[in-house]
């Protein structure tokens, strides 16, 4: 949103300090803060605005702010059209926030499967403990049973640790 205000504040002629800063009047919450603030450090601080960006960047670790900073900060010092810029930033924050969600809409299932591995192993444990009162004895009482528990809990972490590196990686 904060970047669709400045498109619009750039297509209708204002600099981009007066972007920024009509990005702080018509936002709320921490957006209306950080824009209103990186507009008081260029208007009445006195900074250049590669500083105010500088300090901007500094102060907020959200990827794609800290991306639109840096394209900014390039843009200033080398020139060229800030409205180009601000719109293919644009379009490029929506794209990636398409793509984050449609990673996260297929890795659902290798997400669930990692809560099932979690949970069915103990549920079938205990179930059979539940129809066998003999099994209890043999898995704690005996040391084939312990070595047996042993390597159950070894494969159930190798299973969930696997499972998030494939998640992991995909990402």
């Amino acid at each position: 949103d904060a970047l669709n205000i400045m498109v619009s504040s750039a297509r209708s002629g204002r600099s981009l300090p007066q972007a920024m800063a009509a990005v702080g009047e018509k936002m709320s919450g921490p957006v209306e803060e950080e824009f209103s603030l990186m507009a008081r450090e260029y208007r009445d601080g006195g900074m250049s605005l590669e500083g105010v960006l500088e300090r901007a960047k500094a102060r907020v670790n959200v990827e794609s702010f800290r991306m639109i900073c840096s394209a900014l900060i390039i843009n200033s010092s080398r020139g060229g059209d800030v409205l180009n810029i601000l719109e293919r930033m644009s379009d490029s924050i929506r794209e990636l926030q398409k793509l984050k969600k449609k990673l996260k809409t297929e890795t659902a299932e290798v997400r669930a499967q990692e809560k099932i591995i979690l949970v069915i192993t103990p549920a079938f444990g205990l179930l059979m403990c539940a129809f066998d009162a003999d099994i209890p004895r043999l898995l704690f009482g005996t040391i084939p049973g312990n070595v047996l528990l042993v390597i159950v809990a070894v494969l159930q972490i190798t299973a969930i640790w696997w499972v998030r590196q494939i998640v992991r990686a995909t990402v």
